[in-house]
């Protein structure tokens, strides 16, 4: 963790290990908050980035679960509460659509957009003569306007807004707010307290949420962007770049990296009772993943996910087949975050080879 966070200038972040279900390494490192020299707590709270898209998983499979809701619904279907703007067109297709493409990011929409960002997010309120910033309802709206890019189930392309259509289904099928069905369903039963969604505004950061830092020197993207909020001059990335209340199913939760692995432990009931079914862990394991991640048949439960947010932190959760859960978190987001990535689980990845089998420290440092 010091040689990475020197190495691409990361004030602060955390680390959280797991084995067997017992919480074995938790320590923050470096700086919460630069300005006041305020160190990182093991219960620092950070932006989570689209680890957002794994709670928003487990939460749509403990719908079908309960069953409220199907793997195989339509989700506009569903959604049928949720209108068009006036004189569009939609794609026929749209109807085609259900969770589980959506789960898989399968949904129809291609790379050529990013309708959950500036400037097609203030598009779509536009259109819709909508308040902004404009809602992840707005948004959808908007985009069931437009034609698809693919016909659904035919590819896979990364989607962000595939998962803000998720997360209002889960308000659908639960009849609740997303961010209070989560903690109630997923959160709480994993022994988890205090995460929630994030704010946009540095004066809406929350209580213990560190602060984030945009990378010196990064030409890619200026350290001030337009804001969310039509009023707001030019912001930080991180304090406007984005509408944390927008992305909340995607990438809007903050959580420290205890959190990261509690939530990890709990999925197939490693560490109390299981938050899913064996068939609904099944389902989490064969979502697409990067073909180097693949796992052997018959292997155990194995899932990971990597959260970024421009300007602003990183995130990482990732759940071996050899009973090992991290989690780690940074208040800022290198420029090559992918090579960053890479290069911090690749030292992990060496660090936990050489400890022996018998050498894991005894005990359970998990706070009840």
């Amino acid at each position: 963790m010091a040689q990475a966070m020197a190495k691409f200038a990361l004030p602060g972040g955390q680390l959280a290990v797991v084995k067997d279900g017992s919480l074995v390494h938790s320590r923050g490192y470096g700086y919460a908050d630069l300005e006041r020299r305020q160190n990182v707590q093991t219960n620092s709270l950070f932006r989570l980035g689209s680890v957002s898209k794994t709670i928003t998983q487990i939460a749509i499979l403990t719908l079908v679960d309960q069953g409220k809701l199907r793997l195989e619904d339509r989700a506009f279907r569903v959604l049928d509460s949720l209108k068009p703007p006036a004189g569009s067109t939609p794609d026929s297709r749209l109807a085609d659509i259900t969770v589980l493409h959506l789960l898989k990011h399968q949904g129809g929409w291609g790379d050529s957009m990013e309708p959950m960002f500036l400037p097609w997010s203030r598009k779509a309120a536009e259109v819709l003569g909508a308040p902004e910033p404009a809602t992840c309802e707005t948004i959808i709206r908007y985009m069931m306007g437009r034609p698809l890019d693919y016909a659904p189930g035919a590819r896979t392309v990364y989607s962000n807004f595939g998962y803000c259509v998720l997360g209002r289904i889960v308000e659908r099928a639960s009849g609740m707010p997303s961010e209070e069905y989560v903690q109630t369903a997923v959160l709480r039963p994993a022994g988890i307290r205090d995460m929630r969604i994030g704010g946009t505004r540095l004066q809406e950061r929350a209580p213990r949420e560190v602060r984030y830092y945009h990378q010196t020197g990064q030409t890619e993207l200026p350290y001030l962007t337009a804001s969310v909020y039509p009023s707001d001059a030019e912001v930080p990335w991180a304090y406007g770049g984005y509408y944390l209340r927008a992305i909340d199913s995607h990438g809007g939760w903050i959580g420290s990296a205890e959190d990261i692995v509690r939530i990890a432990s709990a999925i197939d009931g490693q560490r109390g009772k299981a938050l899913l079914s064996p068939a609904s862990v099944n389902v989490m394991m064969n979502l697409p993943r990067k073909e180097s991640e693949q796992e052997p048949a018959g292997s155990r439960f194995h899932v990971s996910h990597a959260g970024a947010l421009q300007g602003s932190g990183s995130a990482f959760l990732d759940r071996r087949r050899e009973g090992i859960s991290i989690g780690f978190t940074f208040n800022s987001l290198p420029v090559n975050y992918v090579g960053f990535f890479e290069d911090i689980m690749g030292e992990i990845d060496r660090a936990l080879a050489a400890i022996p089998q018998k050498s894991w420290p005894r005990g359970d440092r998990f706070r009840r």
